[in-house]
């Protein structure tokens, strides 16, 4: 694995699949709330507040797995 690679996962202090399983589960989640996007911009009475749920949800879980050390980058509040 490249040095870039390795000095992330260090820093995230997780090994290569649990970051993978996990950057995965996230950018599904992501990818849910696109499509839900969507269809809400086509169909306004769908999913409502399907893509508002899911980023706070994940903000949430960023927050708190954020390092302690102030280099978490700035999340930002929000409505859509």
């Amino acid at each position: 694995m490249a040095g870039a690679g390795r000095q992330h996962l260090e820093e995230a202090d997780m090994a290569y699949g649990a970051h993978m399983k996990r950057a995965w589960r996230i950018g599904g989640a992501l990818l849910v709330a696109g499509g839900a996007c969507i269809v809400h911009g086509l169909l306004p009475g769908l999913f409502t507040d399907k893509a508002t749920r899911t980023i706070v949800r994940l903000n949430d879980e960023l927050k708190a797995h954020a390092p302690a050390d102030g280099k978490a980058p700035a999340l930002i509040e929000f409505e859509i």
